[in-house]
């Protein structure tokens, strides 16, 4: 039941990340980057990406000298050496590709110390990951700052957008264990069983095989079936013959994350049931195939609606159809109806068109492709379909 483990990014992929990144900041006009990434858990991919670092801790309150817990933060100099500065030494030395690391308690203070070393305290800096850094953070560090700041977040969404052959490869593994998990929690999806157990064994299963750790496996059965989201993700919720279940596995492997979803019915379903479940998967069928270098993502949700519409469930078709994916959940691009974006290659998508029935019952299919130069594939072949 293992998956095949594959080799990390390599330093020479950091470097070129590394060089990418301060070619656009120089052309910006910038002298240097400050890139600030999360836990490893919520959104540490701008800093992952170029650093190689994830924050082990969870982000805490403020609070006497601990100012930062939870969150790195990456001096990357247009020219000259770069330094990351940790909230812990329990760094992984050697995933990690810097010329110096410096653990603090006090990430902002340790900031500006390390932009005085490097001859950045009166130059114009760009700030990469300013959505997911709290205020208090990015207060600190600029506020006694004489340089002059700027919001950089877009040199690094465009960079990441598009994924290297190292990155399909990796997304690939996650997605494979991610089949695993979900193979295991749908065997488990039973009359009498409750949505905790079926997600325990779902989450098991996928740290046996090799997730770093596995956010969230939601478990939503009967008329929560037709919410798009809820908390808890499992309760203690009986499951009943007859009725749906969604689930969404979310995780990931050596950094690179997994989202995949499954309806599944406990025990018999309906024919009406079953007609629906039948639906929300040839809905997604229809996304994939429209999907392809320079295809419109408008065009991809107007192919899955028009399966939903003809088989009549359009006034309950899922209002969010997809998202890219990789060292975070979600990434660019958004598969919304207002986007004005096309598909390009080397994107990674999670489709996820579907129906819900608000407090009655919901049947979603989420799959993970890459789109090629011929058009796109998807990243496993799933275990579990109808």
């Amino acid at each position: 039941m293992g998956v095949k483990q594959i080799q990390s990014i390599s330093s020479h992929e950091f470097q070129s990340r590394q060089q990418a990144c301060r070619q656009r900041a120089r052309d910006m006009g910038l002298d240097g980057l400050m890139v600030i990434g999360g836990p490893f858990y919520d959104r540490p991919g701008d800093l992952a990406y170029l650093s190689g670092h994830y924050p082990p801790f969870p982000s805490v309150n403020f609070q006497g000298d601990y100012r930062g817990l939870g969150f790195g933060v990456f001096v990357l100099p247009v020219t000259g050496r770069t330094v990351l500065v940790s909230d812990t030494d329990a760094y992984r030395k050697e995933k990690i590709f810097v010329d110096e690391v410096r653990p603090t308690r006090n990430i902002p203070a340790t900031v500006r110390a390390t932009l005085a070393d490097l001859k950045l305290s009166t130059s114009q800096l760009g700030i990469v990951g300013s959505q997911v850094a709290p205020w208090a953070l990015i207060k600190e560090i600029v506020g006694e700052s004489c340089a002059e700041i700027k919001i950089g977040d877009d040199i690094l969404r465009t960079l990441r957008r598009r994924k290297s052959s190292n990155e399909i490869a990796l997304l690939k593994q996650a997605a494979e264990v991610a089949e695993i998990g979900m193979e295991k929690a749908i065997a488990a999806v039973a009359p009498g069983k409750t949505e905790a157990e079926v997600c325990a064994e779902g989450i098991m299963a996928g740290i046996a095989v090799g997730a770093d750790f596995i956010r969230y496996l939601r478990v939503l059965s009967g008329p929560y079936a037709g919410w798009p989201h809820r908390w808890p993700p499992a309760t203690d919720r009986v499951l009943r013959e007859g009725e749906t279940v969604c689930l969404d596995y979310i995780g990931a492997v050596e950094g690179y994350q997994f989202d995949i979803l499954r309806a599944a019915v406990v025990g018999n379903g309906s024919s009406e049931i079953r007609r629906m479940l039948q639906s929300a998967l040839d809905a997604t069928m229809a996304a994939i195939k429209a999907c392809g270098p320079d295809a419109p993502v408008r065009n991809v949700i107007k192919a899955a609606d028009e399966v939903i519409e003809e088989a009549g469930f359009l006034e309950h078709r899922a209002k969010f159809t997809g998202h890219g994916i990789g060292l975070d959940t979600v990434e660019a691009p958004l598969l919304m109806e207002d986007s004005d974006e096309m598909l390009m290659v080397g994107d990674v998508i999670c489709l996820e068109p579907g129906i819900l029935i608000r407090d009655v019952g919901g049947a979603r299919y989420e799959y993970e492709v890459v789109i090629t130069e011929d058009g796109c594939e998807m990243l496993v072949s799933p275990t579990c379909t109808l």
